[in-house]
């Protein structure tokens, strides 16, 4: 008979951990979803011109702005088309919260698709959820991806193209299919993100990159060069030929092959920048990323983890690298040439995979053994993960309440009612103009979302080019010669007064703001006049130059 007996059984007044998981992971679930709801009511500026855009489009006046006049101020035709889709098929009043609706579940897919990519790269259990929460909370990325902007629905495009990516192992040197088979996945993921392209352009620049860091692997691997040319080639096939329609269809109705709004944002970009030489550096992503430091040292600790070739498995390794290189060159990119001018709403993409990378960091040093001998913690690597996290919830609080006072909270049923309360509009702000018989009457504007709310007796002109190009071409990064554009123009009143020059002493619009009621300011053969009734309208009439 044996002795043996067991050892007592202890209490357990607690959850099992599996409980206490699924409860954690049920919590994570609760807040990502909940939290773009802080933004549920606004709406940008932006996504009403996408609004114009649409409406126009929806009866056949694609790219049109003023109603019979085209402009190259749409970067995302695709969205554009949606929007006129949507005008078609729902009435007027009914669409920006269609749009609304939409950019919500793009932003929650994308946040599955993080979760995804986050187990694909070798990321489990809690560290995945980490990874789909921290992505899901980036204030920035939440609100400008839920405000009826198309930033969100192609971040959503392009993750879901990565993924789709390592599940049938493009990434992969020596693929899992060869023969006809691959040359036909090679051509369907080249449609795929051919099609993102039409939703922003700097889809051109992912394919670039996708395929040199594909090239790159291979050749680090010893790979057949011819075979590893010919998948390249299958890919371009249907990336170049969806990418070239959409060329076409924006320069057929535009004249221009580039979205002349995409230029107008550059050179806002470049107004706060340092110039070396031709080469304008712009300091907002270096500020977002000191913003981030949490995420960003974490991002550092899992970059050495990608160099030194210490992710898990090949294909994991081979998604963490493109990650690296994905956010290191949309970081440089929109630090110089693309100039950043409202860095958030860019930056949608290319967070995701700068957060995965960082998560791998902080399970690294969540991992690291022993202790350090100026540390008095037994296991410092969690001790610097939990202060880290800790830090980077007061950051996530403190930006989330400076974009809930951006703007007002009721902007969707304002865009919601723009369409019934567009005559009433006109009417006002004719009256204040003071009821010009000249029709229509040319307007020059910085916001220029107001055309969605009038009619046709007006026509709006864009004061920094973003739905008129006409404008670029009076303007550089040092002085924008709105004289000269309001005359090629024929502007006869100002909304706005704004003052983009980089040489501060150059003169300008705002200069205006000085006029007394009555006061007449001449400038290279226009009279300024401020009008009466303080709404800050000024009127544009041809005056005499100024004595020299």
């Amino acid at each position: 008979m044996s002795t043996d007996t067991a050892a007592p059984a202890l209490p357990n007044h607690g959850l099992p951990v599996p409980e206490v998981s699924r409860i954690v992971r049920a919590l994570v679930v609760l807040v990502v979803l909940a939290y773009p709801m802080v933004y549920l009511g606004m709406y940008a500026g932006d996504a009403e011109i996408h609004l114009v855009y649409g409406a126009n489009a929806a009866h056949g006046g694609f790219f049109e702005f003023n109603r019979g006049e085209t402009s190259p101020g749409v970067t995302s035709p695709g969205f554009m088309l949606m929007i006129a889709a949507l005008f078609r098929c729902l009435p007027a009043f009914a669409v920006p919260l269609a749009v609304k609706a939409i950019d919500l579940l793009a932003w929650y897919g994308l946040c599955l698709i993080v979760f995804l990519l986050a187990r694909r790269v070798g990321l489990t259990g809690g560290w995945a959820w980490s990874a789909a929460c921290v992505a899901g909370l980036i204030p920035g990325s939440a609100y400008n991806a839920t405000i009826g902007m198309e930033n969100g629905v192609f971040a959503l495009a392009v993750l879901a193209w990565i993924y789709f990516a390592l599940v049938t192992g493009w990434f992969d040197v020596a693929p899992s299919t060869a023969g006809l088979r691959a040359l036909r996945n090679e051509g369907l993921h080249g449609g795929f993100l051919g099609l993102a392209v039409w939703l922003r352009p700097e889809g051109l620049v992912i394919g670039a990159l996708a395929l040199a860091h594909r090239a790159f692997r291979s050749v680090r691997a010893g790979s057949d060069p011819w075979w590893t040319a010919m998948r390249s080639i299958a890919f371009l096939t249907t990336f170049v030929p969806v990418t070239g329609l959409l060329v076409a269809f924006h320069h057929a109705y535009t004249g221009c092959f580039l979205p002349g709004s995409g230029r107008a944002r550059m050179l806002m970009g470049s107004l706060d920048a340092f110039w070396i030489g031709p080469l304008a550096i712009n300091t907002r992503v270096i500020g977002r990323l000191a913003a981030y430091f949490p995420v960003t040292l974490a991002w550092l600790a899992g970059v050495r983890l990608v160099l030194k070739r210490q992710v898990t498995t090949d294909s994991a390794q081979a998604a963490a690298e493109f990650f690296v290189l994905l956010a290191s060159s949309f970081f440089v990119l929109y630090s110089t040439v693309l100039g950043a001018a409202h860095l958030a709403r860019y930056l949608i993409f290319v967070m995701p995979p700068f957060v995965l990378v960082s998560v791998l960091g902080a399970r690294w040093s969540w991992e690291l053994p022993g202790r350090l001998a100026f540390v008095p913690v037994r296991r410092p690597g969690r001790a610097a993960v939990l202060v880290l996290v800790t830090v980077l919830g007061v950051v996530f609080a403190f930006e989330t309440r400076q974009r809930f006072e951006l703007g007002p909270h009721d902007e969707v049923l304002r865009a919601m009612r723009a369409p019934r309360e567009r005559g009433s509009h006109s009417d006002s702000l004719y009256a204040a103009l003071g009821a010009p018989v000249e029709l229509p009457v040319v307007v020059g504007a910085q916001e220029v979302q107001v055309r969605y709310w009038l009619d046709d007796r007006f026509v709006v002109r864009s004061l920094d080019g973003r739905t008129d190009p006409l404008l670029l071409e009076f303007a550089d990064r040092r002085r924008f010669d709105h004289v000269g554009y309001i005359k090629a123009r024929n502007i006869r009143f100002l909304l706005e007064l704004p003052n983009y020059n980089g040489d501060r002493s150059a003169w300008s619009l705002e200069t205006l703001e000085q006029l007394a009621p009555t006061e007449v300011l001449t400038r290279e053969g226009l009279a300024f006049s401020r009008l009466p009734g303080g709404e800050g309208f000024f009127r544009v009439e041809r005056g005499r130059p100024q004595a020299p």
